[in-house]
């Protein structure tokens, strides 16, 4: 069975010279990880450069969707889809 994939930046990024520096949603997602660990047996968690492109993420989404955090899904969600926010790229 294939894993969801989740997407985080590494932490300690520098910028246009300046930093280092963090994602504050990617720093929420692992500290979520930290309170529920469980979780991480669930998922594939690839922690990626900051630098655009990021080509593990480009890959599957395309140039336009490479923002982190980004949970990319194995399968199609089953119930709703407008209660939970999904959106498709590259099908």
């Amino acid at each position: 069975m294939q894993k969801d994939r989740l997407f985080l930046l590494k932490p300690g990024f520098h910028d246009a010279g300046e930093g280092p520096f963090h994602c504050p949603e990617c720093a929420q997602v692992t500290g979520l990880l930290e309170y529920h660990p469980q979780l991480r047996n669930l998922l594939d968690i690839q922690q990626v450069e900051f630098p655009r492109p990021r080509p593990a993420i480009v890959a599957l989404l395309g140039p336009d969707h490479q923002s982190c955090p980004v949970l990319v899904l194995a399968q199609p969600p089953s119930g709703p889809d407008e209660t939970l926010g999904v959106q498709q790229a590259n099908g």
